[in-house]
C-alpha cells in the first residue's frame, strides 16, 4: 500500500513540473520575443484603423487571473493621426500610463 501512495505522489509531482515547466517555458518565449510580438500588434492595430497607437513597453504576468493570462501594457497613446517624424508635435486624444489585458488561453489554443 505504501509503494502505491509513493507513485501517485511520484506521478503528481512529474504533472505538476511539467506544468511549471511549461508555464516557465512559454514566459521565456514570450520575453524573448516581446519587442517583436509588440512591434507586430502594433502595426497590426495601426493597418487596421484610423490614427496612430504607440506603446511603451509590454510584460506578461501569467497567474494574475489563472487559467488565463495577463498582460501589462504600459505607456500607451492613442493620436487621432498617424504622426510623421518631421511633423509637428501632436496631442495624443488617449494616453494611458497603465493597462491590464486577460486573454483566454483556451480560445487562444
Amino acid at each position: 500500500m505504501a509503494r502505491r501512495k509513493y507513485k501517485v505522489f511520484k506521478v503528481l509531482g512529474w504533472i505538476v513540473l511539467s506544468f511549471l515547466t511549461l508555464i516557465l517555458l512559454t514566459t521565456l518565449g514570450f520575453y524573448l520575443g516581446r519587442g517583436w510580438i509588440m512591434n507586430r500588434a502594433v502595426t497590426y492595430i495601426n493597418d487596421n484603423q484610423p490614427g496612430e497607437l504607440q506603446m511603451g513597453q509590454m510584460n506578461l504576468i501569467p497567474f494574475m487571473n489563472f487559467p488565463d493570462v495577463s498582460l501589462q501594457l504600459k505607456s500607451i497613446s492613442y493620436y487621432e493621426k498617424e504622426s510623421h517624424p518631421d511633423s509637428l508635435f501632436q496631442e495624443p486624444i488617449l494616453s494611458l500610463a497603465e493597462v491590464f489585458v486577460t486573454l483566454d488561453v483556451v480560445d487562444l489554443i
